[in-house]
């Protein structure tokens, strides 16, 4: 049952410039998205409407909702801001790719990202290939800064021209044969209805931010605990492109293998901290009941 939530006399401002009546009970929902009890939710909402103002911008509310859902609970602040922090692992696609890669096999698969396959046809890139004994998977990855920005029906319309100029002769690749093979389109936002649509009725596996229900890029992410490195506060901007550029993308891979901070350029005192907001972000979502291992 959702609580009586008091309504407020205050209007704020969108990212479009629109003005709007300030909801609480959007502060609400998200904030339940990511397993905050009521009473932490009636708590934060009052707290960000004693700082509020009229006009205050939604991004403003939206870091203010973040920086007091920290001090309740840091796993719970690492998925309210899940989608800002995909969207800040760069302006071009690898990291994004490697992400992608990352969740792969922590689902048990063998992968390799930024290959180059020969079509029947043509040579074609591909972002992440990810096979097992059974199975191979080619994904092609569509990474948007923008996160409202969605991935129309001409993504998939292009993928399965590749995708049968891969399937043609995939009889040339010795270890591919006797294997599934599945072509896959992932996003880090949304697809459109058409594109979905389209992609189902030729047999493409799509994976967006919240699609397929419940097995989504959020589900995959939290089932996992393959946070992205971007979600962390103790790193700097830099530090987080350093280790983008490292390939070191996700949290975990980092928790799992600390060893991979050796020959970093960045101070020690500072690998010291990162390993301990590591620790303690991992504590904290056991503790709340994450299956992340």
């Amino acid at each position: 049952m959702i609580p009586e939530i008091k309504k407020y006399d205050l209007n704020v401002t969108k990212k479009s410039g629109e003005k709007a009546p300030f909801d609480p009970q959007k502060i609400y929902y998200s904030l339940k998205g990511v397993g905050v009890d009521d009473h932490t939710a009636e708590v934060i909402i009052r707290a960000v409407k004693l700082e509020a103002y009229e006009g205050i911008t939604t991004k403003e509310i939206y870091k203010k909702t973040f920086n007091l859902l920290r001090k309740y609970s840091k796993g719970s602040s690492v998925r309210y801001r899940l989608k800002d922090a995909i969207t800040q692992l760069g302006n071009t696609g690898y990291p994004f790719e490697r992400f992608v890669g990352d969740l792969f096999v922590e689902k048990g698969y063998d992968v390799k990202v930024g290959m180059v396959l020969k079509g029947f046809a043509v040579t074609h890139e591909i972002d992440v290939v990810a096979q097992n004994h059974e199975r191979i998977f080619t994904v092609e990855c569509k990474y948007h800064v923008n996160p409202a920005a969605k991935s129309d029906v001409k993504v998939p319309m292009y993928i399965l021209s590749r995708y049968r100029d891969l399937e043609n002769a995939w009889s040339q690749y010795q270890e591919f044969k006797g294997k599934v093979y599945q072509q896959w389109i992932a996003t880090n936002t949304r697809f459109t209805n058409d594109a979905i649509t389209f992609a189902e009725a030729y047999g493409l596996k799509i994976l967006s931010w919240d699609y397929p229900k419940g097995q989504g890029l959020k589900d995959w992410i939290q089932l996992y605990g393959m946070f992205p490195i971007t979600c962390l506060s103790c790193l700097t901007k830099a530090e987080k492109e350093l280790l983008i550029a490292k390939g070191l993308v996700c949290c975990r891979t980092i928790y799992k293998n600390p060893h991979l901070l050796d020959g970093l350029s960045m101070p020690e005192n500072k690998k010291s901290v990162l390993k301990k907001e590591l620790n303690y972000l991992y504590e904290s979502v056991l503790s709340e009941g994450e299956h992340v291992f």
